[in-house]
């Protein structure tokens, strides 16, 4: 950017700007989704009229900052979810800003106009889903998506269909197109000053341009007319390229709504029990034994009215119940199926094995035995230190088949119920103890999670909450009944066995490839030419080494063959002397 349009942002706008958008991403995460829609606009503003690197990174960290502060401010979980989530959020913002400075700066003004329009248009989508998919590996990564933030808006609910072939990621991807269409709508103006400079200034163009370079003897009036309408129509261009951003994402949107996806199967019918206990009530009954009586006491009760229905299976939450349950005789017949009559249960349990290890185990149960388990494979850091993780996300066997089960910080993740499907889950279930979040907004957002996880693997899902919130979700997206936080009941649904496979579930976020190629063609249209340049000097600089070489051999010949010619004409001189002839010799 030239300097003159540098002035027209000043520094300190620049950084309200991405204060802004750091504000909005936080406010779109934990309480009104749709701002996603727009949240990263102030800042595509803002880097648009950065001076360095430096300027550029330190806004986009700024950004991923406060969405730290955010969530610190609705968790109780302590200081290292506010630096690990800042961290991870900061370098999403800091990768996010140096891609689009280095466009900006080094590719767009050495490709042609069209051509960096659609880099503009498209590599803010690009570049935000990739690091959103990088916060998805490690062992302490913590995703945080934009189609976690839409997915209970009932009239955003089109767009979140395409969960089912593209995964979250592709939802999030078109989320993220919408701020880059935007700021190519409105601001038609925003032109390349090196541009309107061309046009405005057709005699001093480079000898290579040759659009009206001859034309110096026509008229100056002509000449700026011409310009104007030149200028008018990369407007336009700007304009039109905004509006096929925008086209896009309705195009979705409307096939999707015409199209909605599948939903029936064969009936299930379930029970959740929801105790509404808070965290304080289990760290109390470590201490106090009596607090444990209560808990268990009221889930007896809770599956005691449950088995009063016709049901065919009954769930209760993650770590619902904290003592030995399968250790201990008395509680296994208290609380498990004791017959085939029974519906079968499957629950979460705190349990310790023989060995001593302990683990946050999903069990499946009937006619008194306990039948599967599966211990939670993604614990979270610190506050899950003591249990040991599982090794892999299986299914539980019941006898309507495989149910797939995710234990709370699992469900943010897609790898995870895509894995379960593959594995022949024909539905799933999230067992979930928000209770930690209190009364904070992060209890739903969690839910929109596991409302994402129901689409992209086209199965029927339900979410049981200890404390909050316990839903119902279809294939579609839709919730279908829920017990808020903190409430003790039973909710009360059918769910559809599914076995078919969604697009998500056989190809997975392969596709991001594509995105990976369209991010770097740039760098290779930058680089490869220099390592040609670089090529052809190595070339010429060894190709002048061996002919010195030669030429030097060739020397050192002449040299060899003269001083053997010297050596022969020294013999012969030497063997002349020694038959030298006589004075009166003629010949001499």
């Amino acid at each position: 950017m030239s300097d003159r349009q540098n002035k027209v942002l000043p520094s300190h706008l620049k950084w309200a700007l991405s204060t802004l958008s750091g504000c909005l991403n936080g406010a779109a995460f934990i309480f009104y989704g749709p701002l996603a829609l727009v949240a990263n606009l102030p800042l595509l503003i803002a880097l648009r009229y950065a001076k360095s690197w430096g300027e550029a990174l330190s806004l986009g960290a700024w950004v991923g900052f406060l969405g730290g502060i955010h969530i610190f401010g609705v968790l109780n979980y302590g200081w290292w979810i506010f630096w690990a989530f800042s961290f991870y959020t900061a370098s999403q913002m800091i990768l996010f800003a140096a891609v689009l400075y280095a466009l900006r700066v080094y590719f767009q003004p050495r490709v042609s106009f069209g051509l960096s329009l659609v880099y503009e248009l498209f590599t803010p989508a690009a570049i935000w889903t990739i690091t959103e998919w990088l916060r998805t590996i490690g062992p302490v990564a913590l995703p945080a998506s934009y189609v976690g933030c839409i997915a209970d808006i009932t009239w955003l609910n089109p767009l979140l269909a395409w969960a089912s072939v593209f995964g979250g990621l592709g939802v999030s991807a078109l989320i993220a197109l919408v701020p880059s269409a935007l700021i190519l709508l409105l601001s038609p103006g925003d032109l390349p000053q090196y541009l309107i400079d061309e046009l405005q200034n057709p005699e001093n163009k480079d000898a290579h341009s040759n659009r009206r370079s001859s034309s110096q003897e026509g008229d100056l009036e002509e000449e700026q007319n011409f310009a104007q309408l030149q200028i008018l129509r990369l407007k336009a261009f700007r304009v039109a390229t905004g509006v096929f951003g925008l086209l896009i994402i309705v195009i979705f949107y409307a096939w999707a709504q015409w199209s909605p996806l599948p939903t029936q199967g064969d009936d299930l019918k379930i029970a959740a029990l929801q105790g509404g206990f808070t965290n304080e009530v289990y760290q109390a009954s470590d201490a106090d034994p009596l607090l444990s009586v209560d808990i268990v006491e009221t889930y007896e009760s809770l599956l005691k009215e449950a088995k009063s229905k016709e049901l065919d299976l009954i769930v209760w939450g993650e770590s619902a119940i904290r003592v030995p349950v399968i250790n201990t005789p008395e509680l296994r017949q208290r609380l498990l199926p004791q017959s085939k009559k029974e519906p079968w249960l499957i629950g979460g349990l705190a349990h310790t094995d023989s060995d001593g290890k302990s683990y946050n185990l999903a069990f499946s149960a009937h006619d008194q035995r306990v039948i599967g388990r599966y211990a939670k494979v993604k614990t979270v850091p610190g506050v899950e230190a003591k249990f040991t993780a599982g090794k892999e996300w299986t299914p539980l066997p019941t006898e309507w088949g495989a149910i797939g089960v995710l234990i709370c910080f699992e469900s943010i993740y897609p790898h995870a119920g895509r894995a379960l499907a593959q594995a022949g889950s024909r539905f799933l279930i999230v067992l979930s103890n928000d209770a930690g979040f209190g009364e904070s907004p992060i209890s739903h957002h969690m839910t929109n999670r596991a409302i994402v996880r129901a689409v992209e693997t086209g199965r029927w899902l339900l979410r049981v909450g200890q404390a909050g919130v316990t839903t119902l979700i279809d294939p579609q997206g839709k919730k279908h009944g829920s017990l808020g936080l903190f409430q003790s009941g039973i909710l009360y649904g059918t769910a559809k066995l599914r076995g078919e496979v969604t697009a998500f579930v056989r190809i997975g976020v392969s596709w991001l490839w594509s995105l990976v190629f369209f991010l770097l063609a740039p760098v290779l249209f930058l680089v490869v030419p220099k390592f040609i340049i670089l090529y052809q000097r190595r070339t010429l600089f060894f190709q002048t080494v061996l002919s010195r070489i030669d030429l030097h051999r060739q020397r050192v010949g002449f040299k060899d063959r003269l001083s053997k010619l010297f050596d022969l004409i020294r013999k012969a001189k030497s063997s002349n002397d020694e038959d030298d002839p006589s004075e009166d010799d003629p010949f001499r």
